[in-house]
């Protein structure tokens, strides 16, 4: 099984197209690790440069690499990548449904401690980072869709993530 680590830069290749993850954290939260999704995808596989010049477009996310790991799909490109510009600072979001119907919305510090609770998002924190984990083939679903953080779903039941 392969190693994923902070400062890698990896592709995923899924439907004959490589998708890029800068990898920005080690396991942060339930094997889930905080990585910057690129939406550039290509056919054959990019260098370093070609990726990280694309700086901005994409989003971060936990993504949990377990299956693809495992399975041996991990293309690393580039070790011990410099991250800090793509590191995040900001508060984080979660909506959680509740037991009878409904939602709350959690916001959280970047360390996972919870500042508020409430029943929706003010304007200002539509754009911050989600804080629950995906799998990699549903961070590609987002990659190919080109989706923002600031996308956020509405309807009950849905989750996080418009999947």
């Amino acid at each position: 099984m392969q190693h994923v680590r902070q400062g890698n830069l990896i592709a995923i290749q899924h439907d004959g197209e490589y998708h890029y993850f800068l990898v920005l954290t080690e396991s942060a939260f339930f094997g889930c690790q905080w990585s910057y999704c690129f939406y550039k995808t290509s056919n054959g596989l990019l260098a370093e440069d070609e990726i990280l010049k694309t700086y901005g477009n994409g989003f971060p996310a936990l993504v949990d690499f377990i299956i693809e790991r495992r399975a041996n799909e991990v293309v690393k490109i580039s070790k011990k990548v410099d991250v800090s510009s793509f590191q995040i600072t900001s508060n984080l979001k979660a909506r959680i449904d509740q037991y009878g119907g409904g939602h709350k919305w959690y916001i959280y510090s970047p360390g996972f401690s919870k500042i508020a609770q409430q029943g929706r998002l003010k304007p200002e924190q539509e754009c911050l980072p989600i804080a629950s984990g995906l799998k990699a083939k549903d961070a590609i679903r987002l990659i190919k869709t080109k989706w923002k953080i600031e996308n956020v779903v509405t309807e009950e039941g849905r989750g996080q993530y418009p999947l």
